[in-house]
Order: structure tokens, then sequence, then C-alpha cells
């Protein structure tokens, strides 16, 4: 009987972990990586669209400012249009010394405008925050990261 607990106990918990949705976190793609980088990885994207209905903009701001990273989120790459902020020269000037990341897309999901819909908002938000605190600061801070222009 004592064998048999564990076992029971181990496919419960299988059985339940296997109903929950898979817990990723949103891809983003970096100009660095659009510019010179690697091939960009596979996409899963029902991941994807998951991770972006999931994700709080406003708490990924805050989690990127808490790890010093400035760069604004663009809804196109290379030629980047950042949305939710104006186009100022503080957009200019942290473009070049952060660089900037987009979330990540695939063909189906650039054609989905659901995703459309909720990438657009989630950059609005995100650049928002980012902005703000930019805009606070004097002087950009350094992020101790090369930045390729």
């Amino acid at each position: 009987m004592r064998i048999l607990c564990p076992v029971w106990l181990i496919t419960i918990c299988l059985l339940v972990s296997a109903c929950r949705p898979p817990t990723f976190g949103l891809v983003y793609v970096s100009n660095t990586d659009v510019i010179r980088g690697p091939a960009p990885p596979v996409l899963d994207t029902n991941a994807q669209m998951h991770a972006l209905k999931a994700t709080d903009p406003l708490k990924e701001a805050q989690l990127a400012l808490a790890s010093r990273d400035f760069r604004l989120i663009t809804t196109r790459m290379p030629f980047p249009v950042f949305l939710g902020i104006p186009e100022d020269e503080l957009v200019f000037s942290a473009r070049r010394q952060y660089g900037y990341k987009a979330i990540a897309s695939t063909y189906e999901l650039a054609h989905n405008p659901d995703f459309e819909k909720l990438r657009t908002d989630f950059a609005q938000k995100y650049n928002r925050l980012i902005y703000d605190f930019l805009r606070t600061n004097k002087e950009l801070p350094s992020t101790g990261r090369a930045v390729a222009h």
C-alpha cells in the first residue's frame, strides 16, 4: 500500500499540471538581433498569444526598469514606430543609446487582428511608463550594456 500512494499522488499531479495552459514568458526581438544577430527563435504562436494576453504591460515595464532595460517597444522592425509617446528628442536619444525591441511575431500572428490590438495596447502602456521614467531623469541612465546603432 505504501508504494501505491506515491504513484497515485504523482499521477494526480501530472493530470492537474497537464490541464493548465503553458506558462511561457512574452518573447521579444531586439533591434540588434534584427541587424546582425542570429536567426530568430522558432516562435510558438499559441504560447505567444497566451503570454501577451496574460502579461501586464505596466508590471513588465517596471521589471524592465528594475533590470535597467530602458528599451522602448516598437510595433515595426527595422523601422521603429513607438506608440503611446511623442516622437521627440528624448525618444530619439533613448533609441540611439538603448536600442529598442519588438514583441516577437509570426506571419500568422501579424495577420491576427486580436494579436495586433493586444500588441498595440501593450506597447502604448509599456512605452508610456518607460518614457515617463526617462523624462524625469535629467540625463539618460546608463545600462552598462553596449547597443548597436
